[in-house]
């Protein structure tokens, strides 16, 4: 018998949920759900701050895209690699230098 998987339910909102702002935009944010019960999955979605309840669960269901382990590894190492040669906020030239070593 094949055991059925269980996936986060985008129905709902999360007693927990990480967010991240964005830099250009306070009220926008990116969000990671991590409430799947089988502890196989991340649903990673963009949101807005004072968007009512169902506003919040159509913005989940219309930008969430779940990702699993392997690719939450792979997704962490590039996002860290972009980080560590992206240029110190104090270290950017009025001419407009790039984010990018």
């Amino acid at each position: 018998m094949v055991k059925r998987r269980e996936m986060i339910s985008l129905t709902s909102f999360p007693e927990n949920l990480f967010a991240i702002s964005s830099i250009h935009n306070e009220d926008r944010f990116l969000g990671m759900r991590i409430d799947d019960p089988d502890h196989s999955e991340v649903v990673l979605f963009v949101g807005h701050h004072g968007v009512e309840f169902d506003g919040a669960i159509t913005a989940m269901v219309e930008t969430g895209v779940a990702i699993n382990r392997d690719q939450l590894i792979e997704m962490s190492q590039a996002m860290l690699a972009t980080a560590m040669s992206m240029i110190e906020p104090d270290d950017f030239s009025e001419n407009g230098e790039s984010y990018y070593g």
